[in-house]
Parts: C-alpha cells; sequence; structure tokens
C-alpha cells in the first residue's frame, strides 16, 4: 500500500464515525481529532496494529488519564487475537534521553518480537538483538560477540549497526514532554520521520499535552504527524478500561469512581489495590463494613491524590471527626465564609459522605502511609461491624411495634411474642424510653412475667452502663416510669457505687483515658485515709500518673466542689505520708507538699 493510499484509507476511516470531531489543517496532511473516546481509540489502534503502512499517530491527553495504560492493554489484546502485522515491538519512554544517539540505542536494545509483547526486555532479548546485527556482519563478528558481556563495551560504531537493523517495527515512543533538556524535541520528530520513512516503521507518540515544553513539537508536528488526537475519555470508560473484575465490590467501585468523576488511571488502580488487600480481612463482617470501606477509600484516595483537580484536601475530610466537629462550629460563629470549604462540603454531601468516624481515620492512614495497621483496622472494624448488627436489631424492634401501630387485627398474641424477641435480642440498642413503652404495653396485655423479665434482661445486657441507670439520665424526656424500673434502676446505680473504689475508678480513668461525673463523685468520697493506704501499696509509674490524675481535676477552668474535695483529700494523704521520715518527705515535694522539721 502507498503512503497516498494510507492517508486516502485514514481520511476515509475517520470521515465514517460521525461522532468524530476532527480537523485536517489546511494545506498539509494532519488531521487533528480533537476528542475521542476509548472506544474509537481502540478502533484506531486496532487498524493501526493490522497494517503494515509507515504512519505516525500521536496521543495527547492530561497526566494519568490512561495513554499508555490504555495502549498497552489493547496491544496485548490485538496480540492475542493474532491481528498484528509487523514482527517486532518496541517501547521507549523519553524521561530523562538527552540524545537522539541515545534514543536511538534505547530504541532497539528495547525490540521484542511480537510473540513477546507484554514481557519485559531483558538481557537475553537484548543479546538476541545483538546476535542478529552480528550474524548479518559474518561468523567472524559473533565469535567477538561471545568474548564480551554486554554490548555497551563495543565501540560507538556498534550503535550505528544496531539502528541500522531496526526496520518494519512498531515504535511507541512515550513521555515526549519529559524528554532530557539537551534533546531537541525537532531532533526527536526528525528520528520519527526517519523511522517511518526509510525504515518502514509504524510510531505511536504518546505525552501530556499541558506541559509548557511542547512547542518546537506544536511546528514541526504537521510534517511527523499523520494524526493526532486528544485522549479524553469520560470517568465511565476509565473505570471500564482499569477495573476488570467482575465481583460486586469492584462493580461497586466502579460506580464510585463515576460519581466522583475519576479519570486518572495512576489513582483508579492505586484505589484498587487497597481494595484488593482490604477484602480478605473484612469480608467476614456483615457487607455493609466492606461497602463502607469501600466507598470511603475511594474518597480519600481521590483526595490525597487529586486535590489539585478540585478534590477536597485529605485534612478537611480527617477533620470531619465528631471529636473535631468544634472547629467547624468555632467557623460558623466567626461568620467565616470559607469558599474552598463551602466547595468541598457540597462535593461529600453529592457523595453522600458526612462525618468522618474511628473506622475511616484508620483507612485515611493507611491511604496516606500506603498500607494498613491491620490490628487496628481490625478492631475498628468488629466495632462497626458490632453497631451494625445492633442497628439491624433495633430496626426489628421498630417493625415488631409496627405491628401494634397499624391495624386492628385479631393477633394480640403476635404482636406481643414478635415485640418480645425483638426485645430480647436487641436490648443493648434500645433507649430506656422504649423499655418504659414495651413493659407498660406488656402490663396493659396482663404480660407481667415477660415485663419483669425483659427488665432484669435490659439490666443484665447494659450493666457497665453505670451512668444509664442514675435518676434523671434515663428519664430526661419526663412522664411517668413503670414502677419497678425505676426502683431496679435506682438498686443497680447503688450497687455500682458500693463496688467501685477510688483504686478501680483510677484504673479505668487510666486505660480508658476518660471519666463521667460518677467517677468524680466516686473519687470525691474515698476519705484521706482511704487515699493513704492506696498510695502507700503502689508502685511505679502507676503511682504517679494516679495521684497526678487526682490532682488534676481541681486545675480545670470548669472544676467543681467534688472536684475541689479530690484534691483536697489527697493532698492530706500525701501530707500524712511526708509526716513519716526524711526521705518522704522529699518525694512529696514533686506533687507540692511542702513540709519541715521532719526528722
Amino acid at each position: 500500500m502507498s503512503v497516498s493510499t494510507a492517508k486516502k484509507a485514514i481520511h476515509e476511516f475517520i470521515t465514517s464515525f460521525n461522532s468524530i470531531k476532527y480537523l485536517n489543517i489546511a494545506g498539509t496532511n494532519l488531521y487533528q481529532i480533537l476528542c475521542m473516546s476509548i472506544k474509537l481509540v481502540k478502533s484506531q489502534i486496532n487498524r493501526f496494529l493490522a497494517s503494515d503502512t509507515p504512519e505516525v499517530i500521536s496521543i495527547k491527553g492530561r497526566w494519568g488519564i490512561g495513554k499508555t495504560f490504555s495502549w498497552n492493554k489493547f496491544l496485548q489484546e490485538a496480540k492475542n487475537n493474532d491481528a498484528i502485522i509487523l514482527e517486532k515491538y518496541s517501547y521507549v519512554s523519553l524521561f530523562g534521553v538527552n540524545s537522539v544517539d541515545q534514543l536511538k540505542r534505547s530504541v532497539f536494545e528495547n525490540i521484542v518480537s511480537k510473540k513477546d509483547i507484554g514481557v519485559e526486555p531483558s538481557i537475553e532479548t537484548l543479546n538476541t538483538n545483538t546476535f542478529a546485527v552480528l550474524k548479518s556482519l559474518g561468523k567472524k563478528s559473533i565469535n567477538i560477540f561471545k568474548s564480551v558481556s554486554y554490548v555497551k563495551d563495543f565501540a560507538p560504531a556498534f550503535d550505528v549497526l544496531s539502528f541500522l537493523s531496526v526496520n518494519k517495527a512498531i515504535i511507541c515512543i512515550d513521555d515526549l514532554e519529559r524528554k532530557g533538556d539537551d534533546l531537541p524535541l525537532k531532533d526527536v520528530l526528525g528520528l520519527i520521520t526517519l523511522l517511518k520513512e526509510q525504515k518502514k516503521c509504524k510510531i505511536i507518540l504518546l505525552f501530556n499535552d499541558a506541559e509548557e515544553n511542547l512547542e518546537e513539537y506544536k511546528k514541526y508536528r504537521e510534517k511527523a504527524v499523520d494524526i493526532e488526537f486528544l485522549f479524553d475519555p469520560t470517568a465511565e470508560e476509565c473505570s471500564d478500561i482499569a477495573v476488570n473484575s467482575c465481583e460486586p465490590e469492584f462493580q461497586l467501585l466502579k460506580t464510585l469512581l463515576i460519581a466522583l468523576d475519576i479519570k486518572n488511571i495512576r489513582v483508579i488502580k492505586k484505589i484498587e489495590r487497597l481494595i484488593d488487600y482490604l477484602i480478605p480481612l473484612l469480608k467476614k463482617y456483615d457487607p455493609v463494613v466492606l461497602h463502607k470501606a469501600i466507598r470511603s477509600l475511594t474518597l480519600f484516595s481521590w483526595c490525597h491524590y487529586c486535590s489539585i483537580d478540585g478534590a477536597p484536601e485529605i485534612d478537611y475530610v480527617r477533620n470531619l471527626h465528631p471529636n473535631n466537629i468544634s472547629l467547624f462550629m468555632e467557623e460558623d460563629k466567626k461568620n467565616e465564609v470559607n469558599d474552598d470549604h463551602v466547595k468541598w462540603q457540597a462535593i461529600l454531601n453529592q457523595y453522600g459522605y458526612k462525618i468522618t468516624d474511628e473506622f475511616d481515620i484508620v483507612l485515611i492512614d493507611g491511604v496516606l502511609n500506603g498500607y494498613f495497621n491491620d490490628v487496628e483496622l481490625t478492631q475498628k472494624a468488629e466495632d462497626l461491624n458490632k453497631q451494625t448488627l445492633l442497628s439491624r436489631l433495633d430496626d426489628s424492634f421498630v417493625k415488631a411495634w409496627e405491628l401494634y401501630h397499624d391495624s386492628f387485627e385479631d393477633d394480640g398474641a403476635i404482636v406481643i411474642d414478635k415485640i418480645y424477641s425483638s426485645f430480647l435480642a436487641g436490648a443493648k440498642n434500645i433507649t430506656p424510653n422504649n423499655l418504659n413503652a414495651t413493659v407498660q404495653l406488656f402490663r396493659g396485655c396482663e404480660e407481667d412475667d415477660k415485663a419483669t423479665e425483659m427488665i432484669d434482661h435490659y439490666i443484665n445486657e447494659r450493666k457497665t452502663e453505670h451512668s444509664l441507670f442514675k435518676e434523671g439520665n434515663y428519664n430526661y424526656f419526663g412522664g411517668d416510669f413503670d414502677a419497678e424500673i425505676v426502683q431496679k434502676f435506682a438498686n443497680q446505680y447503688h450497687q455500682h457505687f458500693e463496688i467501685e473504689t477510688a483504686e478501680s475508678v483510677l484504673m479505668k480513668i487510666a486505660n480508658n483515658n476518660g471519666w463521667n461525673p460518677e467517677d468524680i463523685t466516686i473519687l470525691a468520697s474515698a476519705t484521706p485515709e482511704e487515699y493513704y493506704l492506696l498510695f502507700k501499696k503502689l508502685r511505679g509509674d502507676i503511682l504517679s500518673s494516679y495521684i497526678k490524675k487526682c490532682l488534676s481535676f481541681a486545675t480545670h477552668s470548669n472544676a467543681d466542689q467534688n472536684s475541689i474535695k479530690i484534691k483536697e483529700n489527697v493532698d492530706a494523704a500525701l501530707t500524712k505520708i511526708g509526716g513519716e521520715n526524711k526521705m518522704n518527705q522529699l518525694r512529696v515535694r514533686k506533687y507540692g507538699i511542702h513540709l519541715n522539721n521532719i526528722k
């Protein structure tokens, strides 16, 4: 096929697609395709590979959009379908290449046969290429080659011979915009023209046209390039080409990629790898856990890698944690409108993302670090799984009550049974007010035994939530509570105070790094003598940490009488200890206790 015939075929191919917007530059033979989908890119590449006619196609598009990924994928598919005409292929990145000679050498060194497409060039393929060159020179040259270890040990003349052997090959030249500073683009285009016209090669150029160092390309492209098109696929097309798995988790990923309009193939593959890692860790939990992880990971990765393209900053998303929500409230109070925050919040609202919880924090750290803390991840997944299951049980309880509210059928026994069974299953997630309503319903139906059983079961399931049983905490909505509930809640609350001691409360505070008003009440009720006995038996860091914690309550700006009482009793205990001997006098000084005249 002649060159003119090839150009005619290209023109007919392009004009056959009505959806392609193209421009035949006046007075030139360069076709600029202004917009092209992946489907049309694939058609062009398949046509390119199935023909032996020399030609040059350039594919331009922004960074990460998938130019190289798509080329490699379609090339591999064509190889598998035996749809490649030419027998040799070479891939070269211009990243850091500083001379035409270096580029020529790279083209030669990276040549593989079409059956080896997809396999990285190696010393074996290089030896094969070199052997072929020497074979053409005769047996004497072959013996010389066998006596050296690597092709670069040859004289520079071999570079000339090796490049002469390059012909009728498919050559992909990638990263045009990242060439070395000492390599003019016009020289690259000159070499490409030589490869096409004299060496009968087919060349694909791949580059990011958003870079600023492409003036020479724009000036000389008409002489070297036959077709230039913009590769700008949709998010849906990018997800289709990058995500191959048909598993439900990855189909969900594709939906999320489209929702966020993520087109960067590199980012998509990073997300895919993270999800691949998480699936075996989270598969054992309720599906809600894994689906939440996929949804959050997709967002966090986009924020981390694409904030420059308009994604919310990852720190902003991280600070949506409930513990930090005061930061945004302060911003509102000051009437400070942050335009970025407004824009980011709109994006998150549309995505359906509201709050960053503790499970999300672990995922964010995984995205930032490139790996997950499996222990912490599993722990937070366990917590989320429990919350999910409890929430579902609570839904079951609500649905059971709907049987009571939503009909006049003669189904009293069924309603009682459904409410009873769902209550026992979901007691940990049912409010005291709903307990009270359920008990009153059962008493009205003369089911007093079951009412008592439910009260006892509820208290047993939630016995560690001490503050729940304090009057005023559970009945803050007012109204009459069942007398049995009031009495048994009061017994549970006071029993807790009889069991709890200053030592047990301080241990709990140390483990949980938090306390509640009931803990302060217990510490305030401990006498100086009790603190004296406690401090005398403790050893090591725990002694110092307990004393410092007790003294710290009185330093808070909102310290109440109980907090002050704790300090007074602890001071009295330390004063008694300091009065025992000179050594203890010195020891208690670090806690603010200064004594004199101790022998």
